[in-house]
């Protein structure tokens, strides 16, 4: 079990699943009007895009179009979206989902944006050196810890890596990247 901060600005950034496009965040809705707006995705993104579509549109929607068009290549889809300034998803978890509020868990699609604070209930001497490579920002009381649970064997030697995505779990729900939750009881589940 992985105990891990990820930066709050990372976070507004990313892709809110449950949300329509009105209520994304501003840097989202300009990510995605970029993708629309370039040849390849066009045809892609532009009906969903439409004004009297951004109160329905949803981020699921964006994400789904996005996969289709890919032939359901979700790495594809993930380093586009990262590429285009979203770094990750968030979305309502299942005890949330139903109510539309609630906490939520992400999925990260950037790496070198989490950073590891705790393995398995005990400390890393990594979160005190990125606590003094970071004076302006206090690592060791995050705004809020986030969970992540593996299969794998955790030791000192295990960190976030993108071409590690995947490679005990498979694709997962949303696609390809980190998943992460608020919920320390909850994230030894994901590694099974």
């Amino acid at each position: 079990l992985y105990e891990v901060d990820i930066p709050d600005e990372a976070i507004s950034k990313m892709l809110d699943w449950d949300a329509p496009l009105s209520e994304q965040p501003k840097s989202v809705r300009q990510a995605i009007k970029r993708l629309a707006e370039t040849p390849e995705l066009k045809s892609v993104l532009g009906d969903a895009l439409q004004p009297f579509e951004m109160g329905t549109t949803r981020g699921k929607t964006i994400h789904n179009l996005l996969d289709r068009y890919y032939g359901g290549d979700r790495a594809k889809v993930s380093r586009i979206l990262n590429r285009s300034g979203i770094p990750g998803i968030r979305y309502f978890d299942g005890g949330s989902r139903a109510a539309g509020e609630g906490t939520r868990n992400i999925v990260l699609f950037d790496d070198k944006l989490a950073k590891v604070l705790k393995r398995n209930n005990e400390a890393v001497n990594e979160a005190q050196n990125i606590a003094t490579a970071n004076p302006g920002r206090n690592f060791l009381e995050p705004d809020r810890t986030w969970y992540h649970g593996t299969n794998e064997n955790v030791s000192s030697e295990f960190s976030f890596a993108n071409n590690r995505i995947g490679s005990s779990t498979g694709d997962g729900w949303l696609g390809i990247g980190h998943y992460f939750t608020p919920h320390n009881a909850v994230a030894p589940v994901y590694g099974k």
